[in-house]
């Protein structure tokens, strides 16, 4: 190795393939879990760094999964009205509200795969990136878009 520009080019390199072999495994992970969870069509998450903790230092963190869910799976006694729609006119249900909808095998099942995701916060950063939304679905990958917050 003869200067800097190399030590960069293979760092660069080693993130490159780190990211790569990292989305192929937790693709897996979340493709058992639609396997296992027929009726969740995406899951979706945030994930930054606060601007401002109340005079605390600020850390990255992945925040609390939603559960993407065809309305005509929602039970009848559920209010649509109060839950937010995506953009496939799906219910975004968050892992609390699991258990009231009639979803708690699924939600049970997201919260055992969340503490894993959030064990694995540095990871996440490296793979999507600080101050980004996040969604995988039935249909493979993940798509990533820039998010404001607080």
């Amino acid at each position: 190795m003869n200067s800097l520009s190399e030590l960069l080019e293979m760092h660069n390199a080693a993130k490159a393939k780190f990211q790569e072999e990292g989305k192929k495994l937790l693709k897996k992970e979340f493709e058992k879990f639609f396997a296992e969870n027929p009726r969740i069509d995406k899951i979706s998450w945030r994930q930054y760094t606060p601007y401002f903790n109340d005079g605390d230092a600020c850390h990255f963190a992945v925040y609390h999964p939603y559960m993407h869910i065809d309305p005509a799976l929602m039970p009848k006694s559920a209010a649509l009205d109060g839950f937010d729609e995506d953009e496939d006119n799906m219910c975004r249900v968050c892992i609390y509200e699991a258990e009231e909808l009639e979803f708690v095998k699924e939600g049970k099942a997201l919260n055992k795969l969340w503490r894993d995701v959030e064990e694995c916060k540095d990871i996440m950063l490296e793979l999507f990136g600080d101050h980004v939304s996040v969604i995988a679905s039935t249909k493979g990958g993940f798509i990533t878009d820039r998010i404001d917050h607080d």
